[in-house]
């Protein structure tokens, strides 16, 4: 069975079991309470919640099949050179055509490889979902419910997906006219739309799946945790609250204290465009001393918009390096509408590839402390994982500096080229992932620092 789901954060009780129908249409019902929908399929029975699967699934076939039958609805003939005819049928039309024909193994073929391909994102995005869920279950307990909660956005999913699908079939169409009727004025109204609708589409799915998955973690404090010396790990639950730790001599009333032993970072004790810079340089530059000080119980939330500010910091920094790159190496000039494309899609890249790289090295980390029975309160990882996005700074410096490095000065280190050319190796390919695969092993040493600094926290 699932793990329970509180009221405070779920919206149903412990020992509320969901109906089959309440379990079904969660994900459509609940389109704009991730929360909720998530607690609902989070909490459901094997049966019901397998019930629901395929459920969402159908309803996201039939969408797509609709999305599919409508782009079919227009298409042109060939006549001769360079002249077309246009032809229009009705859905109900093309769908004979496709049951008349041999059109049916291809519609089932689609279908298992589009409910495959859905398949797969979402049991990669469940995973992806491990550094941010308070859970000291075994491992495949703890993916399954997070799988449970990326199921509960089908609903947002059919959406967002939907949206995207129609602005893009009608400019397809759109295009259509415009070969068969010359006279009709071209426009790039709707590839822009596109191209503005997918990272903002992906975005809201990201977005509402990680508050469901919030929205089903434990509250903190209802969390059994023994108090620990704060300076050995010594139990404390067995000696007095007035004397000292057994073992190392600590003051056993500055362990139990909250603010005493840890009194929190700049962050956590004020929200402040100068603390929050003091806090990502005290992170990043001593991460030993910063999670010795920081506070892993109740402060999740502070964090949490601690990393949104970075991810935003980062949007803008990709968005403004591309836009200087592009305007210094590109000879000819650029169209206003055109540079804002440049920056908005520089943006979403940039904040994409930081949030998976984030998440991906969070997601390993949390499987290894769980393996080495390392994380005693559930939710050190959330706590640690949030601050830890100051790192990828340093992902944005490198790659930065070095693909801008290529661009100005190509060939600027033929010695490297000319060595990996005799193994058959693209320099810049193993140049960049090496970078990078230097990059996440430091960032899990530092994780593994930041558990040594947290893992006897109290408060």
């Amino acid at each position: 069975m699932p793990e329970a789901v509180t009221q405070e954060h779920a919206g149903i009780a412990v020992d509320d079991t969901p109906s089959a129908m309440r379990v079904m249409i969660a994900p459509f019902r609940h389109l704009f309470q991730p929360r909720k929908a998530g607690a609902i399929l989070a909490n459901a029975s094997r049966r019901y919640f397998c019930l629901a699967f395929g459920f969402n699934m159908l309803v996201l076939l039939l969408v797509f099949a609709a999305i599919v039958t409508w782009s079919q609805t227009l298409t042109k003939k060939n006549e001769g050179p360079g002249i077309h005819e246009l032809v229009e049928r009705s859905p109900l039309d093309v769908w004979a055509g496709w049951f008349a024909g041999s059109g049916i193994d291809l519609i089932i073929t689609m279908a298992l490889l589009v409910s495959g391909i859905i398949i797969a994102c979402a049991a990669a995005l469940a995973w992806l979902q491990r550094p941010v869920m308070h859970s000291n279950a075994p491992l495949w307990t703890t993916y399954k419910r997070a799988f449970r909660v990326v199921v509960s956005g089908s609903g947002i999913l059919a959406l967002v997906g939907g949206a995207v699908s129609l602005i893009y079939v009608a400019g397809d169409h759109n295009s259509t006219r415009n070969m068969v009727d010359p006279t009709r004025v071209p426009t790039n109204l709707y590839i822009q739309a596109v191209v503005l609708a997918i990272p903002a589409a992906i975005s809201v799915l990201i977005l509402w799946v990680s508050k469901a998955i919030r929205g089903t973690n434990h509250p903190q404090e209802d969390e059994d945790i023994t108090p620990l010396c704060e300076g050995c790990g010594y139990n404390l639950s067995v000696l007095p609250t007035g004397g000292r730790c057994t073992e190392c001599g600590l003051d056993i009333v500055k362990s139990l204290t909250h603010g005493e032993y840890r009194p929190g970072n700049a962050w956590q004790i004020d929200k402040s465009a100068r603390n929050w810079s003091k806090t990502a340089l005290r992170c990043l530059f001593s991460p030993k001393q910063f999670y010795s000080q920081t506070q892993t119980k109740s402060a999740e939330l502070r964090g949490q918009w601690f990393a949104y500010l970075h991810y935003a910091s980062m949007a803008a920094f990709g968005a403004g390096w591309i836009l200087a790159t592009t305007m210094i190496i590109s000879k000819s000039g650029f169209r206003a509408e055109e540079l804002v494309f440049v920056v908005y899609v520089a943006a979403s890249m940039t904040t994409f590839a930081a949030w998976g790289v984030h998440r991906f090295v969070g997601a390993a980390v949390a499987m290894w402390w769980h393996k080495q029975d390392l994380q005693r309160n559930p939710a050190i990882l959330p706590i640690v994982h949030t601050y830890e996005t100051v790192y990828l700074w340093l992902f944005c410096a490198f790659n930065g500096l070095f693909i801008t490095s290529q661009l100005a000065i190509p060939n600027w280190f033929p010695g490297l080229q000319f060595s990996l050319s005799l193994f058959g190796l693209p320099p810049e390919s193993v140049a960049i992932f090496g970078g990078n695969g230097i990059l996440i092993l430091l960032w899990i040493r530092r994780y593994h620092r930041a558990l040594l600094a947290v893992r006897w926290a109290n408060f």
